[in-house]
């Protein structure tokens, strides 16, 4: 999957590096189009078999990414001052028009959050848009409904029976997805829709952020 910002320079390839182990790439366009695939730079913190992975823009040049649950990658010291923090902001650098086969992007903050639920690798599923008018976060989850999430992780609003039809899951490779009724958003038009056969398409509003005390 490819996630385009707001101006067009730079997108990220959010999928397979081969099949099935993925990687999230970051490229800027005009040097992808003299370079190719070696001017990219990976992020660190994305590497595994959960392709796909919640991605959104919220910036030209700022991503947020839902990450998976890696405390069982750990060892026992390392997990010991391990904290899981689910959302993870990335400031896209200069990409160089020749590769740099070293370079890796890391996090420039990372924010506790738990709207994603994790299955039994660690992996989170689901979708991530980002809403300029209310300058929040919108997640559709797997099977826990949707969410309105402030930048701080704050979940500011909730729709608990919208959620989209999840993909199968790395150790589930045959399986279909989880129905014909999952629900997606349209963040142009603010709107959660699905289809429904025979009825056309089914169409919910996003719900007004709760305002700070």
């Amino acid at each position: 999957m490819l996630h385009v910002s707001p101006d067009s320079r730079h997108f990220l390839s959010n999928g397979w590096v081969w099949s099935p182990v993925d990687m999230v790439r970051v490229f800027s366009t005009e040097a992808f189009l003299t370079g190719y695939e070696p001017t990219s730079i990976p992020v660190t913190t994305a590497f595994g078999y959960n392709w796909d992975r919640p991605c959104t823009f919220v910036g030209d040049r700022t991503f947020v990414l839902a990450l998976d649950d890696s405390v069982d990658t750990l060892d026992a010291d390392e997990a010991a001052d391990y904290t899981y923090r689910q959302l993870a902001f990335f400031e896209i650098p200069d990409v160089p028009s020749t590769g740099q086969a070293d370079r890796w992007l890391a996090p420039s903050s990372l924010v506790a959050c738990n709207v994603f639920p994790r299955n039994r690798y660690g992996e989170v599923k689901g979708e991530l848009h980002y809403d300029p008018k209310s300058g929040c976060l919108v997640a559709l989850t797997d099977g826990d409904g949707s969410f309105v999430v402030a930048l701080d992780g704050d979940v500011v609003a909730r729709v608990p029976d919208l959620s989209f039809a999840s993909p199968p899951s790395h150790g589930d490779f045959g399986s279909s997805y989880s129905g014909p009724g999952g629900w997606s958003y349209a963040p142009q038009h603010r709107m959660f829709y699905r289809w429904i056969d025979g009825a056309g398409i089914e169409e919910r509003a996003l719900p007004a952020a709760r305002q700070p005390a």
